[in-house]
């Protein structure tokens, strides 16, 4: 299992010590000729923030992406500055809640005809909910939830060295690392028994440490009016992953209350060539470029599965889950060619035109040991699945948008792209004896072509009528054919299983969005938005019937804005949004069909700001969202729809006390009520906070 505890995950290693020593020197260098000039500083601390959450801290933490109690640190800090004798500048800024790990620095120094220094690092928290779903029948279980604090600290360092070398290609040296570190909830819920009822509402939660480091050089030269450019990159990422699934129960039987966890470590070593050329004309009117890329991935897995009674002992229940040392070996190539065209036919009438052609080659391999002796695992291996797989893949595409503007205070715009692919797949599976026979299930052989059609049109404008009227409207249509041809196949002996089961899965997306505002007209700007989106995704399994889901959302926004004075301005917003899924199970038998889920909701958003002095700021916003699509199918599973009132209120002061100080207390309210029957999880929370600027 990982360690959970808490690793210097950032820190570079190897051979790119050489590259930060060698950075280093060149910032303290540069940074010395600017800061012997006057200088800009402005900083805001905030000493205090103080969270007091009522009821559950941890639904609030992840709603809000702030922790509950005390929190102090610098809220923005800024420097510029500029020698002009030595044409070198420094730019620096940032922000630190250590306690919170919300933290970001940038730095950034250039030297005219020298080169420049690019440092970007940033880190921050996503926290989640513990708990998993809710099931009004149950008792002892009407919900469950996870004994961890699941927070996933996120990381990202980026480093550049660009130099000038006169007639030599302009190049740039980075480097960027990139960590995840921690715990995130995960869909795969356990589940949960009472009685002879048992309902997937048990949470689970998955550990990670995730590096990915990435360095590369790039080049840029301009070659008989070409603009010729290229890189060269390697990724390297390594990741060390456990899930926990936890089933509960009431009853006696110990698969009822099963812990099941996944251990798996994927890496990865990554390398990309690009290379580019792309000139514009004498007469400006027309541009093209060309490019190519080639890719190479070659990536490993490791992963175990333990299946164990509550008391964490390894355990084969009927249904046995005992994997060990399984292995998957995969390599990837592609070869990518680009080109791209513009022409602008009037000043009011520009084309676009794009070509592209792929090839991709793929292979891999994989070795599945399992573990099934009844009750305890006697640690020898039963049978090995052994799979080997090839893909060969080609892909084109076009695409042609356009720009005009010749009707008098009209912009008209619309693109039209195809992709078409074509996917040859083979798969042969065996299974391995070991100390039991093979397994007859395992034994499987198929070779798949698949041809994907893709396509996207848009068609779009703003349009303003008058002065004080401003109207923007677009639609969009994306679809994706993919039809599956088994050209071979082979039934395991005994059994009708397969490792591919479609035959058609088809996506259509319609996207429609419409806005108008009207803009200078007295002191209120009023501005009306509406949005659609429809999904509609149809499969068709062998020997099967096809059927379809749906998933469908509108929003309906209006925002005014009220301005009487000169020291006062109100902003009001209202939104409603209607959101539903509907599954296949919605049409099967009356016993059984499971309803669609809906997420409708109403949002209203109150701003004022006031301005009693010129050296004093009074904010106040309200926000409210109401939702109410409880509905009650407890008896063919857990309650549908999204149910719930949340309320956030703010009250902030902004205080010029002179020039160079500014403080700001605020305080904030934030309720949050579920409909205890679809969600558990309600809280009350109170924040206060003090911020002062100062500036010299």
């Amino acid at each position: 299992m990982i360690n959970s505890g808490k690793k210097n995950t950032i820190r570079p290693a190897g051979s790119t010590v050489i590259f930060f020593i060698f950075s280093s020197f060149l910032a303290l260098l540069m940074a010395s000729q600017a800061l012997a000039a006057e200088s800009e500083v402005s900083i805001t601390p905030a000493p205090l923030r103080f969270t007091s959450v009522s009821g559950d801290e941890r639904k609030f933490e992840a709603h809000h992406w702030i922790k509950d109690n005390y929190v102090g640190g610098i809220k923005e800090f800024s420097l510029y500055s500029a020698n002009p004798e030595e044409k070198i500048s420094m730019v620096s800024e940032g922000h630190a809640f250590i306690d919170e790990n919300d933290l970001k620095g940038e730095l950034e120094i250039e030297k005219e005809d020298f080169g420049f220094l690019h440092l970007d690092y940033k880190e921050f928290s996503r926290f989640y909910d513990n708990t998993g779903g809710a099931y009004r029948r149950f008792t002892t279980f009407k919900s469950a939830n996870v004994d961890r604090e699941l927070e996933l600290e996120i990381g990202h360092l980026a480093l550049e060295v660009g130099l000038d070398l006169g007639k030599l290609p302009d190049t740039v040296f980075f480097y960027e690392r990139e960590f995840k570190d921690g715990i995130k909830s995960r869909l795969t819920w356990a589940g949960v028994t009472e009685g002879s009822i048992i309902r997937y509402i048990a949470p689970a939660f998955q550990e990670i440490e995730e590096v990915v480091d990435i360095f590369g050089l790039r080049m840029e030269q301009k070659i008989q009016g070409f603009d010729v450019k290229g890189e060269q990159k390697w990724e390297i990422s390594k990741s060390e992953l456990m899930r926990e699934e936890r089933w509960r129960s009431t009853t006696a039987a110990a698969a009822d209350r099963k812990i099941r966890n996944q251990i798996q470590e994927p890496q990865a070593r990554f390398m990309s060539t690009t290379l580019e050329a792309e000139r514009w004309s004498k007469d400006e009117k027309k541009f093209g470029g060309v490019a190519y890329r080639y890719v190479h991935l070659n990536n490993q897995e490791m992963e175990n599965i333990f299946e164990m009674n509550e008391n964490r002992v390894v355990t084969n229940f009927a249904n046995p889950k005992q994997i060990r040392n399984a292995r998957a070996d995969n390599d990837y190539d592609s070869h990518t060619w680009v080109a791209s065209y513009l022409w602008n036919l009037w000043p009011s009438t520009n084309l676009v035109g794009r070509l592209k052609t792929e090839r991709i080659i793929g292979h891999g391999n994989s070795l599945y040991p399992d573990d099934t002796t009844a009750g305890a695992p006697d640690g020898i291996i039963n049978t090995t699945a052994r799979s080997v797989t090839d893909s060969n893949i080609y892909r084109f595409g076009e695409s042609i948008s356009f720009r005009n503007t010749s009707i008098s205070r009209t912009a008209l715009y619309g693109e039209l792209e195809f992709e078409q692919a074509r996917n040859w797949l083979s798969e042969d599976r065996l299974s391995l004896a070991g100390q039991s026979a093979a397994s007859a299930n395992d034994t499987f052989s198929r070779e798949t072509i698949t041809h994907i059609g893709r396509g996207v049109w848009t068609l779009g404008a703003r349009i303003l009528p008058t002065d004080h009227l401003d109207l923007t409207t677009h639609v969009r249509q994306r679809w994706s054919n993919n039809d599956y041809d088994d050209t071979r196949e082979t039934d395991p002996t005994g059994s009708t299983a397969r490792s591919a089961f479609y035959d058609e899965l088809d996506v259509d997306i319609t996207e429609y969005a419409f806005r108008t505002t009207l803009t200078s007209w007295i002191r209120v700007r009023p501005s009306f938005r509406y949005q659609l989106r429809l999904e509609d995704d149809r499969s068709r399994a062998e020997n099967e019937v096809a059927v379809d889901s749906d998933a469908n959302s509108q929003t309906v926004t209006l925002d005014l804005s009220y301005q009487p004075s000169a020291d006062f301005l109100l902003t009001t917003a209202f939104s409603r949004q209607l959101l539903s899924v509907v599954s296949p199970a919605a049409a099967s038998n009356a016993t059984t069909a499971i309803p669609r889920f809906t997420a409708d909701s109403n949002t209203w958003l109150f701003s004022v700001n006031y301005f009693p002095r010129p050296n004093l700021t009074t904010t106040t916003s309200f926000l409210l969202t109401h939702a109410r699509n409880f509905d009650d199918f407890s008896d063919r599973g857990i309650p549908m729809g999204a149910d719930f009132d949340r309320v956030d209120l703010t009250l902030g002061l902004q205080w010029a006390v002179n020039e160079r100080l500014t403080l700001s207390p605020e305080y904030g309210y934030s309720l949050y009520k579920a409909n205890a029957d679809a969600e558990v999880g309600d809280y009350l929370a109170h924040l206060f906070s003090l911020e002062f600027t100062l500036g010299w």
